[in-house]
Parts: structure tokens; C-alpha cells; sequence
């Protein structure tokens, strides 16, 4: 009997041996209370000066032919780039934004009666000289251009307002943290996780001109102001509190 004893307390002994061996003589971890954490959402409105312009300008003809339509085009739009170039806009700062021509037709009761065609070029040029933006205007009006399809503010550099603009979202997002902590009687120790969304910029509004056969002046007396460019940013922070 007494032998029996001793042969199960041995292999016991073994045992315990054979497992402090395995974990290396590590403690088994007892179990952690879960982190709590909550996500608050921050966000920031970052109104900056306006540094540039970009205006888009044209022309719109009506030809009876194809042909004859992208020739004139092209004479009166090579007249525009180059009264724009002369007003001291540089070459890389003019660019062609699109170019069309359809047919146009006239339809009667009696059918449909073959107009023309219609040429649609368009360029755009950017400046930051405001003050002298409406005389490049006029002088691209005075070459041949009947159309002013938009004037619109922004930023040359938007990369050096983001980080302050994040700075601000995620002070707010840490402030109401902060405010729900208190009222739930607990603080913030950390930061879990954080998402930006950064890319809500707000250019400066777009000016807009009808078509006009004549055009000369209009841009020169019209009073427009540069105002403000927004930046918009949202995070999301989840802290981490206890």
C-alpha cells in the first residue's frame, strides 16, 4: 500500500517537473482586466488667404464646315495663348482644357436643317498677380476670346496648412475625450488608433460669365474679391481610458 503511495506521489512530482520545464520557469499569466477605450470624433476649419488664380477662357465659333471651323479656331485661339503669354503669364501656367466641335442642326416641323458646326476651345491660366489679372483678361477678350467660363481662388502649397489643420482636428477630438472622461469618472492614458481624412479642401468660390460677343472691359470693372480657401479635416482617435 505504502508503495503504491509512493509511485503516484513520484509520477506527481515528475509531472509538475515535466510542466515548470516546458514554461521555462515562467509564471502562468493570470488574467488581465480588458482595455476600455472609446472613439471621438474631432474636426477643424482652416480659413487661409487664397495665393493664386486660375481663370478659363475661350472662344466659340460657327463655321459651315468642319474645316473651316478648326481653322478659325485655331488662328483665334493661337491670337489668345499669345496675348495672354504677352501680359507675362508663363507658358507652363497656360494650359489647353478641352476642345469640341458638333454639328448643329435647326429641326421644324418640316425637318431638320443642317446650321453649321459649332467649336468649342477652352484654356486656362493660372496668376497670382490679382490686381493684374483683369487686364490679361481683356487683352485675351481683344484677341479673339467670347468666353470667360470661370475665375476661381486657391492655394498653390495646400501641404503646409494640413498639419496645422490636423493639429486643430485632433486637439478638438482630445478635448471632448477629455469632457466625456471626466463625466463618466474615469481619464485618458493613451491613444489606440487614429484616422484623417484630409482631403476636404474648399477652394474659393468660382466666378462664371455668360457668353458674350463683346466682351471688352468687363473683366477689368468687375469687382471680385480673392476671400478665403477652406481646409477641412476630420479624425476619428479611439484613447484608450481607465
Amino acid at each position: 500500500m505504502k508503495e503504491s503511495v509512493y509511485r503516484w506521489l513520484t509520477i506527481g512530482l515528475l509531472a509538475i517537473v515535466l510542466v515548470a520545464t516546458l514554461l521555462g520557469g515562467r509564471a502562468i499569466p493570470v488574467a488581465s482586466h480588458p482595455e476600455h477605450s472609446m472613439t471621438v470624433s474631432g474636426q477643424a476649419n482652416l480659413d487661409v488667404a487664397p495665393d493664386q488664380a486660375q481663370i478659363q477662357l475661350g472662344l466659340t465659333l460657327r463655321a459651315a464646315t468642319a474645316q473651316e471651323a478648326q481653322k478659325q479656331g485655331a488662328s483665334k485661339m493661337d491670337a489668345v495663348i499669345k496675348a495672354i503669354k504677352d501680359s507675362g503669364i508663363k507658358p507652363e501656367d497656360i494650359q489647353t482644357r478641352y476642345v469640341s466641335m458638333n454639328p448643329v442642326y435647326d429641326y421644324t416641323k418640316d425637318g431638320q436643317k443642317f446650321l453649321g458646326y459649332d467649336l468649342n476651345n477652352m484654356v486656362s491660366f493660372k496668376t497670382a498677380d490679382f490686381a493684374g489679372m483683369g487686364s490679361v483678361i481683356d487683352k485675351a477678350i481683344a484677341a479673339g476670346a467670347n468666353r470667360v467660363d470661370s475665375l476661381q481662388f486657391v492655394l498653390k502649397d495646400k501641404s503646409k496648412y494640413n498639419g496645422q489643420a490636423i493639429d486643430q482636428a485632433i486637439t478638438d477630438a482630445r478635448a471632448k475625450a477629455d469632457a466625456a472622461a471626466k463625466s463618466l469618472g474615469t481619464k485618458v492614458v493613451g491613444v489606440k488608433t487614429v484616422s484623417i481624412q484630409d482631403n476636404n479642401y474648399v477652394p474659393g468660390p468660382v466666378y462664371r460669365m455668360a457668353d458674350q460677343k463683346s466682351m471688352s472691359g468687363a473683366a477689368a470693372s468687375m469687382p471680385i474679391e480673392p476671400g478665403q480657401v477652406q481646409f477641412q479635416v476630420n479624425v476619428a482617435v479611439e484613447f484608450v481610458i481607465k
